[in-house]
């Protein structure tokens, strides 16, 4: 499409009046002072003139970002990293962090089976500590869940100290993960963002975990004991 459109056309006067002196005529015989109008025709698309093409420059210049690119590590050094903070790693995860961007997150648990001390551990993505703690877990039953992350942006990673599976959930914080916490007997109880004889639901249409957490009531004994269930959905702290 194309736009008619008229400008001010800006004269050097000293430069015009001389041309117009050798050529006999009076610059203004008119007397007429108004200024002269150009008629420019610019089509869509293009710029009309030489200073908005600078001002479009100098916009995009101003765009470009001096953040300098997230550092990549090798599997090798991913590896090692994890290691530093848990040992021998079993398995790890590239998730992502709201605040950190990309981090990893690993497991350590013996191979030689039955319940031992397991280790959970993340590091960001230039191989700096941002989260450990240990658990005890039988060794094939410490994994990510799958997926590991969901749309809450928590990880999942599940567990089995003997009896009964748990889940350990790692909620971003501005540095890291939170603590996932401990309950009065450690392994066989619930910590802050950590539940015993608990599995997960999903993720859902939602694209959310829910934990479905059990509890037996130990009447008489925990062998003839009722066990009741509750169904717990992340409210933007925790789950509950």
């Amino acid at each position: 499409m194309t736009y008619l459109r008229k400008r001010p056309v800006r004269l050097v006067v000293p430069v015009l009046g001389s041309l117009l002196a050798l050529a006999g005529c009076s610059s203004n015989d008119s007397g007429d002072t108004s200024t002269p109008m150009e008629t420019v025709y610019v089509t869509e698309g293009q710029q009309s003139d030489g200073a908005d093409g600078a001002d479009s420059a100098d916009s995009a210049d101003a765009g470009t970002s001096d953040t300098p690119a997230t550092p990549t590590l090798s599997e090798a050094e991913i590896s090692s990293a994890l290691a530093a903070v848990c040992g021998s790693i079993s398995n790890w995860q590239e998730v992502s962090h709201p605040s950190l961007g990309t981090a990893y997150v690993g497991l350590s648990a013996s191979a030689t089976g039955g319940s031992v001390d397991a280790c959970v551990g993340a590091v960001d993505s230039a191989g700096n500590t941002i989260f450990q703690t240990v658990v005890e877990s039988r060794s094939e039953a410490l994994t990510f869940a799958n997926p590991a992350q969901d749309a809450t942006g928590n990880v999942f990673v599940t567990y089995n100290p003997g009896r009964y599976n748990g889940v350990i959930t790692l909620i971003p914080t501005s540095s890291g993960f939170a603590d996932v916490g401990a309950g009065a007997y450690s392994n066989y109880d619930d910590g802050s963002n950590r539940y015993y004889y608990a599995e997960l639901l999903g993720p859902g249409s939602d694209g959310r975990y829910q934990i479905q957490k059990s509890a037996n009531d130990c009447n008489p004994s925990c062998a003839g004991g009722t066990t009741t269930t509750q169904v717990l959905s992340w409210d933007g702290n925790g789950y509950s």
